[in-house]
């Protein structure tokens, strides 16, 4: 039970994090967790979980209908429930990047439950590279909450176009970022992206600007930090000295040494 309570926890870390949370259990799991001197595997459990607000209560009886229909509403709940997430990104004082890049990301459910996340990207990216680091950490934590129907809004004509293949792009890097987008996309039951006009964007706009500003307050929301960009760390890193260097290079560009004994055995 307690390893139960330590994976919904890591599941529903937002969630854990936002609210205080009530443990309702006939076992002995509370004064497990606030004394573990049994087990160091239990000790461990109880750190980790001791960040978060958590209140063990008895379970009072429940009738079996009632279990029923709880049953019933969950279900259906998981089935049609579709989560909106607003994303937007910063690339700095007037797009250069200068005084740093972040994102804002608003998650909210059917409920109207918010989840706000800023992300600091510490590495240099333009405007469009910012908008697109935005759509990927979107869905990125969407799916760790668990969500399994998302649309994703975002005010970047560019980015939503060229994710929806509508518009064209032939930049590289533009193309291994709608690549990534479309991978991550087929994690789930459905989603989809849409644009939307700047002025009903302004909380995931207003927070990415915050962020690349370093203003925003962990108190208020999630904050993450990200030193490279998502599509290259992705890539493995290739060490240019070791046996390996040459044949990677064959593989993926086609180049091969002057050497033409020294080529033929790369090539076979």
């Amino acid at each position: 039970m307690a390893l139960a309570l330590v994976i919904t926890a890591r599941k529903l870390r937002p969630y854990f994090l936002s609210h205080p949370v009530t443990v309702l259990t006939n076992s002995l799991l509370g004064r497990i967790m606030t004394h573990p001197d049994d087990s160091g595997r239990l000790v461990k459990w109880s750190v980790e979980l001791g960040e978060y607000d958590i209140e063990y209560q008895p379970r009072k009886a429940i009738k079996a209908q009632a279990l029923s229909d709880f049953l019933t509403e969950v279900a259906t709940f998981g089935q049609e429930e579709v989560w909106r997430v607003f994303v937007d990104g910063s690339s700095g004082v007037g797009g250069s990047g200068v005084g740093g890049s972040g994102v804002g990301i608003i998650l909210i459910s059917l409920a109207q439950e918010k989840i706000e996340i800023a992300v600091k990207l510490d590495f240099q990216a333009s405007n469009n590279e910012a908008e697109y680091e935005a759509v990927i950490a979107g869905i990125q934590r969407a799916r760790e909450v668990g969500v399994s129907h998302i649309i994703i809004y975002s005010d970047s004509q560019l980015v939503v176009q060229q994710v929806n293949k509508t518009f064209c792009t032939r930049e590289e890097k533009l193309i291994k970022y709608c690549k990534m987008i479309e991978e991550l996309g087929a994690s789930f039951n459905t989603w989809s992206i849409e644009q939307i006009p700047r002025k009903k964007n302004m909380e995931a706009d207003a927070l990415a600007k915050r962020e690349a500003a370093g203003e925003v307050d962990s108190r208020e929301s999630l904050m993450k930090r990200e030193t490279v960009a998502s599509i290259e760390a992705r890539e493995p890193v290739l060490q240019e000295n070791t046996w390996k260097a040459p044949i990677v290079k064959y593989l993926t560009q086609g180049n091969l040494p002057e050497d033409k004994g020294r080529a033929r055995i790369i090539r076979r």
